[in-house]
């Protein structure tokens, strides 16, 4: 509880720790927070330059998105900053990717050790054209400017044979993106109109009937 207490006192609200074997990783809103596991003291302390908007735990790895638009790798001796060029909302990570939310339905994949960028996933439908059912309705209107949904929401899941991205846009509609050749996704599943804005989202590795991985559920208003 002491070592709770003194990292949200310098690293404001804590919002996820990760106990390692050797490492104790506190993240909040200032910055992240290293320290060692066997004597709880404190060994690092990364601050951020701006407020971080989301954060995930990986090993020893602590990942944030900042609110000026950076992803941020946080180790016990350095940290790196990547700047986006985009408003950044969600992040998530597993194996060897990070996949980041970005405005105008924008999903960006990195490797985890090193954030060398790695691809985009291809965008949403632009918003009003859901359910368009042909290239040509996609195009009907492409003389006019096209809006397209923020991701609000990414989600890895890796279950050993395949690895999917999960994302949920502004438009209430939640894409799978099969990801198994990272720089050249393709979307596995697609659900729209959902009943209200989706700010979460919980995936699950239970096997079904079929043997194929069970995805996720939403979490809405």
């Amino acid at each position: 509880m002491q070592v709770l207490g003194d990292a949200s006192l310098h690293g404001g609200k804590v919002k996820c720790v990760i106990w390692t074997a050797e490492w104790l990783i506190s993240c909040g809103i200032a910055g992240v927070m290293f320290w060692d596991a066997r004597c709880l003291e404190l060994v690092r302390q990364c601050a951020c330059p701006s407020p971080l908007c989301d954060l995930a735990l990986w090993g020893c790895y602590a990942f944030g998105i900042s609110a000026s638009g950076s992803l941020l790798l946080f180790k016990p001796k350095c940290t790196r900053i990547l700047p986006l060029d985009a408003e950044v909302f969600a992040l998530s990570c597993v194996g060897e990717l990070v996949v980041v939310g970005c405005t105008a339905g924008i999903v960006r994949l990195f490797q985890m050790a090193t954030l060398a960028y790695v691809g985009d996933l291809p965008r949403p439908p632009p918003l009003g054209l859901q359910n368009a059912t042909s290239q040509r309705d996609l195009l009907a209107d492409d003389d006019q400017p096209q809006s397209y949904p923020s991701t609000l929401c990414v989600r890895l899941l890796c279950d050993g044979t395949s690895t999917r991205v999960a994302a949920a846009y502004a438009d209430r509609s939640l894409l799978v993106w099969d990801v198994e050749i990272p720089y050249a996704g393709v979307k596995y599943r697609s659900f729209l109109h959902h009943s209200s804005c989706i700010w979460d989202l919980k995936c699950f590795e239970k096997k079904t009937k079929d043997d194929s991985p069970g995805l996720s559920s939403t979490i809405s208003e």
